[in-house]
């Protein structure tokens, strides 16, 4: 409709208004291609995002061992990479102790690089046969710049938070407030 009411104005007016209404199309045009452009980068990073979130709903496997004072001792290349709409902008340093026991703590450390990235913070234990149950949760909105420490009590990532239930390899998963996937990876309760 807005097309139809700029042509009919400029057809009433000079050749140097069409010479314009001309420009304003070519200048459309270039918008029209420019946006298809993102749009097609956009879908590749979302797909990256998708493909990275299906990873981190699978059954855990392996995990990057570490010390009571978070020195990795052997590293899985699966767990605790930062997902591809948080690269560059927050690191996550796997979580330690790991292995440990069910009556410890683990802590993982968030670093929060840059201003307004992330809106709230929680913290899942994933299980296959029953989804994902939030163990823990930040909704500070934006988290400030720096470092979270995220303590996480092992006994609650079994389902009837007892220490049998706890016991066992478990798939723990980073969200924001929004819900997508930050990081993942695989702690060991013995």
């Amino acid at each position: 409709m807005r097309k139809r009411i700029l042509d009919s104005h400029l057809s009433s007016h000079s050749t140097a208004s069409v010479r314009i209404g001309s420009g304003i199309s070519i200048l459309i045009l270039g918008l029209v291609l420019i946006s298809s452009i993102s749009w097609s980068g956009c879908s590749s990073d979302d797909d990256e995002q998708r493909l990275f979130e299906r990873k981190a709903f699978q059954e855990p496997s392996g995990i990057t061992r570490t010390n009571s004072s978070g020195a990795i001792q052997s590293e899985d290349s699966e767990d605790w990479r930062v997902s591809p709409f948080y690269a560059g902008l927050v690191q996550v340093d796997p979580a330690y102790p790991n292995p440990t026991f069910a009556t410890d703590q683990v802590n993982i450390h968030v670093t929060v690089n840059s201003i307004d990235v992330i809106r709230g913070l929680l913290v899942g234990v994933y299980d296959p046969a029953y989804g994902v149950r939030v163990i823990w949760s930040l909704y500070e909105n934006p988290l400030p710049v720096g470092l979270e420490v995220i303590q996480l009590n092992t006994m609650q990532f079994g389902r009837f938070n007892t220490i049998e239930s706890a016991r066992g390899l478990h798939r723990v998963i980073l969200f924001d407030g929004n819900e997508n996937v930050l990081s993942y990876g695989d702690i060991l309760v013995e």
